[in-house]
């Protein structure tokens, strides 16, 4: 009886021994690359390389964002995206390998989705056409505002004597040192802040970025290997003195467009840029960036009301 025991048990731990164990699938997304770029309304084919040694693969999911955007049940294990109803952006893109067993394994890549209007141009109301450009989620203008009428239809008041600029508690507008025919067409005119806190100074869908905007301009810059260096991709490759030029990694062509004191005399051209943002430092002074010819940061700071400084449109 002992032996006969001893048989069963050893009968059966063979028994036990012998029981497959399921392996779980691999997969692994092939295309596209992660850390692709891609533009609105294309179509990405997401290809993966899926294996089940067991041999018993049963489908591969696909989601973006986590939101499951179909199925492959069958080699070869690929998804269509059509992005035509997608905003521009970053996009996580993972692949789940299933099979019969429920054993599971994903993979995942990120690539950024860029705007199809970049490239596209935008006219103000005056009929000055600028060309535009993204960078990250935001589609700014490549150019200096330039207009002579708010969006509304209102014509902005033009104030070159010092003294009347000094004064002003008004929305008001200049050309560099007066000189409309010399300066107008590569840099734009100089708003005071008055101008911009009308919220009609941009055309139609966009306006005057603010604080925050521009932080976020820089902070999608420094992200994408720019980091202690965003003014030097801002700027442009022409027009900087001493050696000051950038290399507008992104198309901003930021140039040195100098600006005007609050009373109303000029800081030299093409040393500095200064921009407005929309956002308020406190009741005299608003928050502002610019570019400098022997720097290449973005500077934050904030500016009298008073002071003439170039804008730079962002789309709603």
């Amino acid at each position: 009886m002992l032996a006969l025991a001893s048989t069963l048990l050893i009968f059966t731990a063979c028994e036990e021994d012998d029981e497959p164990t399921n392996s779980a699938p691999t997969c692994t997304i092939t295309s596209p690359e992660d850390g692709a770029e891609f533009t609105q309304g294309e179509t990405i084919t997401i290809d993966v390389d899926a294996v089940d040694e067991d041999e018993n693969l049963n489908e591969v999911r696909f989601y973006v964002n986590d939101v499951g955007i179909g199925s492959a049940s069958s080699f070869p294990y690929n998804f269509d995206w059509d992005t035509g109803e997608e905003e521009p952006g970053s996009f996580t893109i993972k692949a789940e390998a299933i099979d019969e067993a429920q054993g599971k394994t994903s993979d995942e890549i990120s690539i950024t989705l860029k705007s199809s209007n970049t490239g596209s141009t935008v006219t103000d109301i005056d009929g000055n056409v600028y060309s535009t450009v993204q960078i990250g989620d935001q589609l700014w203008m490549a150019e200096n505002l330039k207009t002579t009428t708010y969006s509304n239809g209102t014509p902005i008041n033009l104030v070159e004597n010092d003294t009347d600029w000094e004064n002003l508690t008004t929305g008001a507008y200049c050309w560099y040192d007066n000189d409309q025919a010399q300066y107008a067409e590569t840099y734009g005119a100089l708003y005071n802040w008055y101008a911009v806190n009308t919220g009609n100074l941009c055309p139609d869908g966009w306006h005057v970025p603010t604080d925050e905007e521009w932080t976020a301009l820089e902070n999608y810059i420094a992200s994408d290997g720019h980091s202690g260096t965003e003014g030097e991709a801002l700027k442009a490759i022409y027009g900087w003195d001493d050696n000051g030029n950038g290399t507008d990694d992104y198309g901003f062509t930021g140039l040195p467009g100098g600006f005007r004191y609050g009373n109303g005399t000029f800081y030299p051209i093409d040393k500095d840029g200064y921009w407005w943002s929309s956002t308020e430092y406190d009741a005299f002074s608003a928050w502002t960036r610019y570019l400098d010819y022997d720097s290449g940061c973005v500077t934050r700071h904030n500016y009298d009301k008073t002071y003439g400084l170039s804008v730079r449109c962002l789309r709603d």
